[in-house]
């Protein structure tokens, strides 16, 4: 994956938590007064921190074998997001097998080392 498009993901994902931690925040002010905020805004950091973390520890590519009348071939995807990134035949021909080391989809890290 290209520099450009891993930062596309991480600024959507950015955008994303933003508007929920700002939405979060309206909601406990109403409840709890603005000392809450501190606290909470210091949580849902940590929360975040630990996701991208998580995110950035490559985990191994799904493989499933698959069976249809007349042809047998395995299908990869992202053990995070289930995003699909291709089909490779039993005989080790790849049909347009996406081997990037992060995932297009969800941002994370991808283990494509076969056992």
């Amino acid at each position: 994956m290209k520099n450009d498009e891993l930062e596309k993901i991480l600024k959507r994902y950015e955008e994303k938590m933003n508007g929920m931690l700002k939405e979060m925040i309206e909601q406990r002010e109403k409840v709890c007064g603005q000392d809450a905020e501190d606290a909470f805004r210091y949580a849902f950091s940590l929360q975040i921190s630990q996701e991208l973390l998580e995110r950035n520890k490559a985990k191994k590519v799904i493989r499933l074998k698959v069976t249809t009348p007349g042809e047998e071939h395995y299908r990869y995807m992202c053990p995070e997001c289930d995003y699909f990134f291709g089909y490779e035949t039993l005989d080790g021909f790849e049909t347009n097998l996406l081997k990037d080391r992060f995932c297009h989809h969800c941002g994370q890290r991808l283990d494509w080392r076969k056992e």
